[in-house]
């Protein structure tokens, strides 16, 4: 089988990722951003390896592979970034952001030096339908490059884990499955480091990740129950009423709020997101006597 029809798999993530670059183009809040910059980054791992895939020459495998590492090492330090946001659990101490930061640095200055010392990692040579693929022959520092990112990593987890354990049960689900995500693509990359194939699965998994972080940050609308006498109250009110849930998303708005703002049937928003819209940040008594509850 030829090259080209292995790397028909990373073509088929990069287009993925391009798709949802686009729904993300109008993303203008700070996880919007981050996820952007997520995808961006994912788009030019995807591109690095089925390049570095496809070749027959061994210091552009070795320096394709340097650059898609360290490109990895960005994405997942924005991943933690996002998963910062989403969780609403930060990290306050600079000086755990800047081990981090310091984490990652030091194994970029190995990865860019490791093409021309293979200090981190070689290459052997494996024959996959009559054809030879290069594949990582790990030395000593090249497990550095692993246990950071794999920290980081778990990191991401953990802190996934603790918003499951302390959010309203209605909540919990769009933190499991950004969890189980992740949790996805750490158990393709394992599989992939232990048995040493020749083509990074994990990539793969890559495009399932992004969907999840992209669709429960920006798509998901938690199922909270409001009873059917409760809406016949708040729609029969004159007032214009909006309310928001646990996590500052809108709820509900009955008929009245929807004619003095004008909003559509599907209009989803968050609480400080609609008060930047309707300009009503600051302002002490909102006209038309609305009420956020």
């Amino acid at each position: 089988m030829d090259k080209i029809l292995y790397a028909v798999a990373y073509w088929g993530v990069a287009i993925f990722l391009i798709a949802y670059i686009i729904r993300a183009r109008k993303l203008e809040t700070e996880i919007g951003l981050t996820i952007k910059k997520i995808l961006f980054s994912g788009l030019f791992v995807v591109l690095i390896y089925s390049i570095t895939f496809t070749s027959d020459h061994l210091l552009f495998f070795y320096i394709g592979e340097s650059i898609g590492f360290i490109a990895k090492d960005y994405m997942l330090y924005l991943m933690l970034c996002y998963t910062r946001l989403f969780s609403g659990v930060h990290i306050k101490e600079k000086k755990k952001n800047l081990l981090i930061i310091i984490l990652f640095s030091i194994d970029a200055i190995i990865l860019l030096i490791n093409p021309f010392t293979n200090i981190a990692f070689s290459s052997r040579q494996v024959v996959v339908d009559s054809l030879t693929y290069y594949v990582i022959e790990p030395h000593l520092l090249y497990y550095y490059h692993i246990w950071a990112a794999y920290a980081v990593g778990i990191l991401i987890l953990l802190i996934l884990l603790e918003k499951i354990v302390t959010t309203p049960r209605e909540y919990r689900k769009k933190y499991a499955m950004v969890m189980l995500g992740f949790l996805f693509v750490m158990i393709l990359n394992f599989i992939y480091i232990r048995t040493g194939l020749f083509m990074d699965i994990s990539i793969i998994g890559l495009a399932v990740a992004v969907c999840l972080l992209f669709y429960f940050a920006v798509d998901y609308q938690p199922n909270i129950i409001i009873s059917k006498m409760h809406k016949i109250i708040i729609d029969g009110t004159e007032n214009p009423m909006l309310f928001f849930d646990y996590e500052t998303n809108l709820v509900t708005v009955n008929r009245s709020a929807r004619d003095v703002f004008d909003l559509p049937e599907d209009y989803h928003n968050n609480l400080l997101n609609f008060m930047e819209e309707f300009d009503l940040i600051g302002d002490v008594a909102l006209e038309d006597n609305c009420k956020f509850i």
